[in-house]
């Protein structure tokens, strides 16, 4: 059948040109000439998606993969359609111009079955089941893939992490994941546990992961207790905090959302602090809690008048045991050099080209950078002059020159062992000043040059290669601390992209001895300290016990 209406619909078309189409078929129809005449319908798109299928059932099984037969008939669902087998599924958009029938079958089956097939996060199929070299299965799904390990079983992998997790360098250190994704208490999203590490979905943020290491000695499990009156009196609610779970918003505060007076953490290492905002989206105001050694309580028996009745969300934060932080000082450095390097100029050219105009574009100022942990960004921002010289009708020409702001936020995400890189996130291109009979047309020239002619790759390139300078001298530090010294995790916290190189107190003392000054190594027990820069002192005590008893006593250190 099919062969014949491909070739009825072949004659038709030449008969139809040659004759001047003097019998032109109405629309949707093809004529046939064989047929007298006769105009013939379009194929029905079930037929089409039917033989799809049929023929990709008849593939498989001479290939030696037998789904078994249909357990219900096909169904059409707006750009596809599909079909159960006994073993496996099969899909289908070929009366929407899709070539091939991907096949849902072996090891990820019960796992895509299991997260509602098409209908559930993953969506429908986008290829077969393909076994990799280390022996897993990998099946990949219009939102992320399903991975099959011969030992951990097959797990989900949503698509805002998968995408960081199937970087180069970057699956073999976190490992195949070890469980499906999970919701996210607080603040949505989910959060994907791998072998050494976590991979976390927050709405509006994207994908991000943690590396907790071999021993998973960079996970923490702790909790907080939340108080509504000073000296832990009044009503009162409990949460726990974890790397695999670490932001809690608003609603998840109840009763004690803004009306928290004193708190305390429990269980949270020394390496570790928590951050109690103002705001419910990890803003405003802060206060600053570092944690105990040997699993303890940092009790705060007043927030003062800096956050009294004022929390409304939290962020834990695994410092590790050493780190290199990048405070917003020395991210202004480092993006002034990686700007003053990339040439602007050159894809201003390119790009006023291409609007038949020409002009220059250079850099007008300092370059700065802001942290938002919110977002876990670093907004980067610069003013630049454009020159635009370009000829139009009734005038002499049509200028457009003035200032620019760049406005773009990149994500810093560990990109392999040795390895931070900046993900684009969102910008904008802004125009200051303008001068000219073409200022009317200057956003136009603007969008051109923002997304089209490499401003945004060119920045992000620039930061990338600024960072990947420190590549080679951390490789040389890690072989020299038997490989335990590198990149864990990056924290995006209030005025800091820290990035964690170690977990342990060995290689933070190797790092120590092999680096001198470089890493910071400072981990404060108990320190409490608002982001105006004062520290909470009276009221503070920490709680941690020893051997098998229990010591309490003041702050240690501040």
């Amino acid at each position: 059948m099919k062969s014949r209406i491909a070739a009825a619909s072949l004659l038709a078309t030449v008969a139809l040109t040659a004759a001047g189409a003097a019998h032109a078929a109405a629309p949707g129809t093809v004529l046939d000439p064989g047929g007298g005449g006769v105009l013939l319908p379009p194929e029905d798109p079930a037929v089409t998606c039917q033989r799809a299928l049929d023929e990709k059932l008849a593939a498989l099984t001479a290939a030696g993969v037998n789904l078994g037969a249909a357990t219900a008939p096909m169904a059409m669902v707006d750009v596809f359609c599909w079909r159960p087998h006994q073993s496996g599924i099969l899909y289908s958009t070929a009366h929407r111009g899709g070539s091939g029938a991907p096949a849902v079958y072996g090891p990820v089956l019960n796992a895509y079955i299991a997260q509602g097939r098409h209908l559930g996060t993953l969506g429908r199929a986008l290829r077969d089941p393909a076994p990799l070299p280390s022996g897993e299965t990998r099946a990949t799904f219009l939102g992320g893939i399903i991975n099959a390990h011969p030992l951990y079983g097959a797990f989900p992998v949503w698509s805002a992490v998968s995408a960081q997790w199937q970087r180069p360098n970057v699956e073999s250190r976190f490992g195949p994941p070890l469980a499906a994704p999970q919701t996210m208490a607080g603040g949505g999203g989910s959060f994907s546990v791998f072998d050494n590490g976590f991979g976390l979905s927050v709405p509006a943020l994207g994908g991000f992961l943690d590396y907790t290491g071999l021993a998973s000695e960079g996970q923490i499990t702790a909790a907080m207790s939340l108080y509504a009156s000073a000296n832990f009196a009044g009503a009162a609610t409990t949460q726990s905090l974890g790397t695999d779970s670490p932001v809690r918003f608003a609603a998840a505060l109840g009763a004690l959302n803004d009306a928290t007076t004193s708190l305390s953490i429990d269980n949270v290492p020394q390496n570790a602090s928590v951050f109690f905002f103002e705001n419910g989206d990890l803003t405003g105001r802060h206060v600053e809690v570092s944690g105990a050694p040997n699993r303890g309580s940092v009790r705060v028996a007043a927030l003062s008048p800096w956050m009294d009745n004022r929390t409304s969300s939290v962020l834990l934060a695994n410092h590790g045991s050493a780190s290199l932080r990048l405070d917003t000082a020395a991210l202004n450095t480092l993006v002034q050099a990686a700007l003053d390097g990339f040439d602007a100029n050159a894809l201003a050219q390119s790009a006023l080209s291409a609007a038949d105009a020409t002009g220059s574009l250079r850099w007008a100022g300092p370059a700065s950078a802001v942290v938002h942990p919110e977002s876990r960004t670093v907004q980067l921002t610069r003013t630049a002059y454009m020159d635009v010289n370009r000829d139009c009708l009734l005038f002499f020409n049509c200028n457009a020159d003035g200032n620019i702001r760049f406005d773009v936020w990149l994500r810093p995400q560990i990109a392999g062992p040795y390895t931070v890189g900046v993900d684009f996130v969102s910008g904008t291109a802004t125009s200051l000043t303008c001068d000219g009979r073409g200022c009317d047309q200057r956003a136009a020239m603007l969008t051109t040059l923002f997304s089209q002619a490499g401003v945004v790759p060119g920045i992000v390139a620039a930061v990338n290669t600024a960072l990947d300078a420190e590549r080679i001298s951390l490789t040389l530090l890690s072989a020299a601390c038997n490989q335990e010294v590198n990149l864990r995790r990056v924290n995006v916290l209030p005025g800091v992209v820290e990035v964690v190189l170690a977990d342990t107190a060995a290689a933070a003392t190797c790092a120590a001895q092999n680096a001198p000054g470089r890493f910071d190594t400072a981990r404060p027990i108990g320190r409490v300290r608002n982001s105006d820069g004062a520290s909470i002192v009276n009221g503070v005590s920490v709680v941690y016990p020893r051997f098998g008893g229990v010591v309490v006593g003041p702050v240690l250190s501040k």
